[in-house]
């Protein structure tokens, strides 16, 4: 069957953060190097974020689960960086807050005019997140919230991703069988993985440059993405037609 709907992840896939936590700290009296900085959120990614990432379902499942998880990430930051724990928890806080707010991101070059390319083209969009319950907000400060036919936060359903039940929740907003969509996030245990499970065509968009993984479609931008779906639908037809003439 031809694709019919495009469903996105939005964080690193549409949109990217232009919070500057380094800058937040050093406002609040801590000179802490970039160098440092960098080398310790790197390190907190390694052992807090990415070991829970597509393990632990709840911490997308609302905005207290959101903010208390994010909490847990800063202070593995802070006590690398050796601040005072009396001020973690402030200091998160005024970290998250800034995320939380629609001026906390911007998307990427290409992304108004791919969602306007694939509009156009007349697929049905979609978006699904892990994220707190201001996203449709950022997306409306974004100008991007137009775009899509329906929007599924994670916040706003208990789970996040890669559960089964955001994917059938978009699958049914989008009015398409899961084989008629294909999921486009940068994360491969949530996303790709997600997608997969739940039967849809899954896109990974990889931006970095790393070696691509031999087991889904990869493209570098979203510019690559009305490409590739030409050509996935080029080939459905393709079968289509050779099963018609036997």
């Amino acid at each position: 069957m031809p694709i019919r709907a495009v469903i996105f992840d939005v964080g690193g896939t549409l949109i990217y953060p232009v919070v500057d936590p380094l800058r937040i700290l050093n406002d609040a009296g801590f000179a802490i190097e970039p160098h440092v900085f960098s080398a310790a959120l790197r390190r907190t990614f390694n052992e807090h974020f990415w070991p829970r990432t597509g393990r632990d379902l709840d911490m997308w499942g609302d905005d207290d689960l959101i903010r208390t998880y994010w909490r847990g990430f800063y202070a593995h930051l802070f006590s690398l960086l050796g601040l005072p724990e009396e001020a973690w928890t402030a200091l998160a806080d005024r970290i998250q807050d800034h995320y939380w707010q629609p001026d906390g991101w911007t998307p990427f070059p290409e992304t108004h005019t791919v969602l306007e390319q694939l509009k156009a083209a007349g697929f049905i969009l979609g978006a699904l997140s892990d994220w707190n319950s201001q996203l449709p907000r950022i997306l409306d400060h974004l100008d991007l919230h137009a775009y899509f036919d329906f929007v599924v936060v994670s916040a706003l359903h208990g789970v996040g991703k890669p559960s089964p039940l955001l994917f059938d929740i978009a699958l049914r907003r989008s009015g398409v069988r899961a084989e008629e969509a294909i999921y486009v996030g940068d994360t491969y245990m949530t996303d790709i993985m997600g997608a997969r499970a739940s039967g849809l065509h899954p896109v990974l968009i990889d931006r970095s440059q790393r070696p691509a993984p031999a087991d889904c479609d990869v493209i570098r931008s979203l510019d690559e993405l009305l490409p590739l779906l030409r050509r996935l639908n080029g080939r459905e037809a393709k079968a289509a037609k050779s099963e018609d003439t036997q």
